[in-house]
């Protein structure tokens, strides 16, 4: 989990060469996120090369953290808007991440409390909704057709234990103070996917962030158990229980990571 000690100027060499290479290639596929061809995304990647070697991330004690970002200013009928409405059908209050990846449908995950039974004991529900089109492309001016996207979901009831973990987890990086965006996250679209997560503190406000194209952990991590969440829900009940111990153990380890990000600061 600790990144070996490196120079924050060759983390950030190494961390944009890797994303040149995956503009050149037609499609990569890495730990479930995909990356497309795109000549706009090698040009640009060109550019934030540069950038990060200037600007780069918390770097102290040969230990490199990447955090979260904070979320771009929405209007009320904004894209991202669309796809909290469309695609956080239940309570996310425990943690949310929505997934959005260039020429793909995009996804969600969300774990919240879901009703109380009659001997007052509560339950919690994890859910992953998904999109049969992309939202995009159907939001873009070049799509001039009358298709709509459809949305299925698969609710599967999770232990107290397991919904705190992950509130514990979203709560831990969301806190942290985010990243500024740089200018080129403001004016530009980088093929590649970006990631928005939110959760419910306990004073009752709800923090949001969001990654783009993340490369290092912790950033890197929330994005995973995002997918490990997703692929819970898809997997079969038999195998439910396995990949429960798996994932509350990677959060107890992502907490820990945290915890060793904070004091290298």
């Amino acid at each position: 989990m600790t990144a070996a000690p490196r120079s924050k100027l060759g983390l950030s060499v190494v961390r944009y060469g890797i994303l040149l290479v995956q503009s050149l290639s037609c499609m990569i596929s890495c730990d479930g996120i995909r990356f497309r061809h795109s000549a706009r995304q090698f040009r640009v990647s060109i550019v934030v090369l540069f950038t990060w070697m200037i600007g780069g991330n918390a770097t102290c004690s040969g230990l490199t953290c990447e955090y979260l970002s904070e979320p771009l200013n929405e209007r009320p009928d904004s894209y991202r808007t669309l796809l909290r409405k469309e695609l956080l059908t239940s309570s996310g209050e425990y943690g949310v991440m929505i997934m959005m990846t260039t020429g793909l449908s995009e996804w969600a995950v969300s774990v919240g409390p879901k009703s109380e039974t009659v001997d007052k004991q509560r339950t919690y529900q994890l859910s992953y909704t998904s999109a049969s089109r992309s939202f995009y492309e159907l939001l873009s001016d070049w799509n001039h057709t009358k298709a709509k996207a459809h949305v299925s979901k698969i609710d599967v009831e999770i232990d107290k234990a397991f919904a705190l973990a992950v509130q514990k987890g979203w709560r831990r990086i969301l806190s942290k103070d985010p990243h500024p965006l740089k200018e080129w996250e403001k004016s530009f679209t980088v093929d590649g996917y970006t990631a928005d997560f939110s959760v419910r503190t306990t004073d009752g406000t709800v923090i949001t962030r969001r990654t783009l194209n993340a490369q290092l952990p912790p950033a890197i991590d929330i994005v995973r158990l995002g997918y490990a969440l997703r692929d819970y829900c898809l997997s079969p009940i038999q195998e439910r229980q396995r990949r429960r111990r798996e994932i509350i153990h990677r959060l107890t380890e992502f907490c820990d990571l945290l915890n060793r990000c904070d004091k290298a600061e």
